[in-house]
Protein backbone atom coordinates (compact mmCIF):
# COMPACT_ATOMS: atom_id res chain seq x y z
CA UNK A 1 0.00 0.00 0.00
CA UNK A 2 2.82 2.10 0.51
CA UNK A 3 4.64 1.56 -2.49
CA UNK A 4 1.11 2.18 -4.58
CA UNK A 5 -0.79 4.70 -2.46
CA UNK A 6 -0.29 7.00 0.33
CA UNK A 7 -0.81 5.36 3.56
CA UNK A 8 -2.32 8.77 5.40
CA UNK A 9 -2.75 12.15 4.02
CA UNK A 10 -0.59 13.84 6.32
CA UNK A 11 2.32 14.03 4.17
CA UNK A 12 0.02 15.99 1.37
CA UNK A 13 -2.25 17.71 3.46
CA UNK A 14 1.24 19.20 5.30
CA UNK A 15 2.84 20.28 1.67
CA UNK A 16 -0.12 22.12 0.46
CA UNK A 17 -0.52 23.81 3.89
CA UNK A 18 3.01 24.70 3.85
CA UNK A 19 3.39 25.61 -0.45
CA UNK A 20 -0.36 27.68 0.27
CA UNK A 21 1.19 29.53 3.22
CA UNK A 22 -1.87 27.95 5.26
CA UNK A 23 0.06 26.84 8.09
CA UNK A 24 -0.35 30.16 9.96
CA UNK A 25 -4.13 30.29 9.26
CA UNK A 26 -7.04 29.82 11.90
CA UNK A 27 -7.96 26.02 10.97
CA UNK A 28 -10.48 23.44 13.26
CA UNK A 29 -10.36 19.64 12.47
CA UNK A 30 -13.86 17.60 12.23
CA UNK A 31 -14.32 16.07 15.96
CA UNK A 32 -15.65 12.81 16.37
CA UNK A 33 -19.56 12.24 16.90
CA UNK A 34 -20.43 8.90 18.59
CA UNK A 35 -23.96 7.32 19.39
CA UNK A 36 -27.21 6.53 17.47
CA UNK A 37 -29.24 9.16 15.42
CA UNK A 38 -31.12 9.47 18.70
CA UNK A 39 -28.49 10.38 21.12
CA UNK A 40 -24.99 11.08 19.69
CA UNK A 41 -22.18 12.63 21.85
CA UNK A 42 -20.15 15.27 20.04
CA UNK A 43 -16.40 14.26 21.28
CA UNK A 44 -15.12 17.67 20.94
CA UNK A 45 -11.93 16.89 22.17
CA UNK A 46 -10.98 13.75 19.62
CA UNK A 47 -10.09 15.91 16.49
CA UNK A 48 -7.77 12.87 14.89
CA UNK A 49 -7.81 14.20 11.76
CA UNK A 50 -5.51 16.79 12.61
CA UNK A 51 -2.71 13.81 14.22
CA UNK A 52 -1.27 13.08 10.90
CA UNK A 53 -0.69 16.39 9.36
CA UNK A 54 0.75 17.42 12.52
CA UNK A 55 3.57 15.38 12.29
CA UNK A 56 4.68 17.36 9.91
CA UNK A 57 4.76 20.74 11.68
CA UNK A 58 6.89 21.54 14.40
CA UNK A 59 3.25 22.30 16.73
CA UNK A 60 -0.54 21.44 16.93
CA UNK A 61 -1.98 23.18 14.15
CA UNK A 62 -5.28 22.51 14.45
CA UNK A 63 -7.17 25.23 17.07
CA UNK A 64 -9.59 22.64 18.44
CA UNK A 65 -7.12 19.61 18.89
CA UNK A 66 -6.33 19.73 22.73
CA UNK A 67 -8.34 22.90 23.30
CA UNK A 68 -5.69 24.71 20.92
CA UNK A 69 -2.82 23.83 23.22
CA UNK A 70 -0.13 23.90 20.20
CA UNK A 71 2.33 22.00 22.40
CA UNK A 72 0.22 19.14 21.82
CA UNK A 73 -0.10 17.31 18.25
CA UNK A 74 -1.22 14.37 19.53
CA UNK A 75 -4.78 13.07 20.73
CA UNK A 76 -6.09 12.06 23.99
CA UNK A 77 -8.57 9.52 23.92
CA UNK A 78 -11.02 10.90 26.74
CA UNK A 79 -14.66 11.32 26.48
CA UNK A 80 -15.44 15.10 27.43
CA UNK A 81 -18.56 16.24 29.90
CA UNK A 82 -21.22 17.32 28.19
CA UNK A 83 -19.69 21.14 29.87
CA UNK A 84 -16.68 20.55 28.47
CA UNK A 85 -18.13 20.08 24.68
CA UNK A 86 -19.97 23.07 25.58
CA UNK A 87 -16.75 25.26 26.29
CA UNK A 88 -14.84 23.43 23.33
CA UNK A 89 -18.06 25.50 21.63
CA UNK A 90 -17.37 28.71 23.03
CA UNK A 91 -13.42 29.02 22.46
CA UNK A 92 -14.35 28.37 19.00
CA UNK A 93 -17.17 30.25 18.98
CA UNK A 94 -14.90 33.43 20.22
CA UNK A 95 -12.29 33.20 18.13
CA UNK A 96 -14.95 33.13 14.98
CA UNK A 97 -15.09 31.42 11.73
CA UNK A 98 -12.76 29.23 11.30
CA UNK A 99 -10.28 30.06 7.70
CA UNK A 100 -9.81 26.49 7.05
CA UNK A 101 -11.82 23.34 7.91
CA UNK A 102 -10.30 19.53 8.20
CA UNK A 103 -13.28 17.63 7.22
CA UNK A 104 -16.72 19.21 7.98
CA UNK A 105 -17.27 19.58 11.33
CA UNK A 106 -21.00 20.86 12.48
CA UNK A 107 -20.48 24.68 12.30
CA UNK A 108 -24.26 24.67 13.09
CA UNK A 109 -23.98 23.63 16.59
CA UNK A 110 -21.46 26.32 17.34
CA UNK A 111 -22.46 29.50 15.05
CA UNK A 112 -26.31 28.24 14.72
CA UNK A 113 -27.76 30.32 11.69
CA UNK A 114 -24.64 32.22 11.19
CA UNK A 115 -23.42 30.03 8.73
CA UNK A 116 -23.29 26.86 7.12
CA UNK A 117 -20.91 24.53 4.83
CA UNK A 118 -21.78 26.75 2.22
CA UNK A 119 -19.33 29.26 3.32
CA UNK A 120 -16.63 27.37 2.58
CA UNK A 121 -14.72 25.75 -0.66
CA UNK A 122 -12.55 22.50 -0.93
CA UNK A 123 -9.73 23.31 -2.43
CA UNK A 124 -7.60 20.03 -1.60
CA UNK A 125 -9.04 16.67 -0.98
CA UNK A 126 -7.10 14.46 1.49
CA UNK A 127 -6.44 10.46 0.38
CA UNK A 128 -6.87 7.96 2.80
CA UNK A 129 -5.67 4.30 2.17
CA UNK A 130 -5.75 2.67 5.69
CA UNK A 131 -5.39 -1.19 5.90
CA UNK A 132 -7.34 -2.54 9.07
CA UNK A 133 -7.04 -6.62 9.78
CA UNK A 134 -8.18 -8.04 5.93
CA UNK A 135 -9.69 -4.81 4.68
CA UNK A 136 -8.31 -2.08 2.79
CA UNK A 137 -10.12 1.51 3.51
CA UNK A 138 -9.91 4.20 1.13
CA UNK A 139 -11.30 7.75 0.91
CA UNK A 140 -11.05 11.26 0.65
CA UNK A 141 -11.88 14.32 3.66
CA UNK A 142 -12.19 17.55 2.51
CA UNK A 143 -9.67 20.80 3.57
CA UNK A 144 -12.02 23.64 3.01
CA UNK A 145 -11.95 27.23 2.66
CA UNK A 146 -13.84 30.45 3.86
CA UNK A 147 -14.81 31.21 0.47
CA UNK A 148 -14.08 34.95 1.08
CA UNK A 149 -9.81 33.52 1.68
CA UNK A 150 -10.13 31.77 -2.09
CA UNK A 151 -8.09 35.09 -3.61
CA UNK A 152 -6.26 36.37 -0.94
CA UNK A 153 -4.60 32.64 -1.08
CA UNK A 154 -5.02 31.94 -4.99
CA UNK A 155 -7.00 29.28 -4.61
CA UNK A 156 -9.82 27.52 -6.28
CA UNK A 157 -11.91 24.51 -5.97
CA UNK A 158 -10.50 21.30 -6.35
CA UNK A 159 -11.41 19.05 -8.81
CA UNK A 160 -13.03 15.47 -7.77
CA UNK A 161 -9.95 13.01 -7.87
CA UNK A 162 -10.32 10.62 -10.69
CA UNK A 163 -10.51 7.49 -8.86
CA UNK A 164 -13.28 8.78 -6.46
CA UNK A 165 -16.04 6.66 -6.13
CA UNK A 166 -19.29 6.52 -3.90
CA UNK A 167 -17.67 5.08 -1.40
CA UNK A 168 -15.06 7.35 -1.17
CA UNK A 169 -17.37 10.21 0.75
CA UNK A 170 -19.33 10.12 3.90
CA UNK A 171 -23.32 9.92 2.84
CA UNK A 172 -26.58 10.03 4.06
CA UNK A 173 -29.02 7.51 3.56
CA UNK A 174 -30.94 10.05 0.99
CA UNK A 175 -28.53 10.60 -0.74
CA UNK A 176 -27.09 6.71 -1.09
CA UNK A 177 -30.89 5.95 -2.33
CA UNK A 178 -30.84 8.89 -5.08
CA UNK A 179 -27.05 7.70 -6.05
CA UNK A 180 -28.23 3.67 -6.47
CA UNK A 181 -31.31 4.94 -8.60
CA UNK A 182 -29.14 7.63 -10.75
CA UNK A 183 -30.75 10.42 -9.87
CA UNK A 184 -27.49 12.21 -8.45
CA UNK A 185 -23.93 12.17 -9.59
CA UNK A 186 -20.62 11.75 -7.50
CA UNK A 187 -20.46 15.75 -8.25
CA UNK A 188 -24.19 16.39 -6.75
CA UNK A 189 -22.83 14.76 -3.78
CA UNK A 190 -19.43 16.32 -3.39
CA UNK A 191 -21.29 19.69 -4.29
CA UNK A 192 -23.76 19.30 -1.37
CA UNK A 193 -21.46 17.74 1.40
Amino acid sequence: MDIVKEYSYGRSTSSFLKNNNLSDAYIIGAWEVKGSDNEEMDYTNMVAIAVPINAYFDRNIAFNLNNGNHDKGFMYYRVPSKQENENNYSLIKEKGLPDLMLGKPDLKKIFEDETDIDCYTTVFYMPINYIWKGDKYSAYLPLMIRNDLLDKYNLSEAPIPDDANISSFELTEEQIQLYSEGKITIEDIVGSN
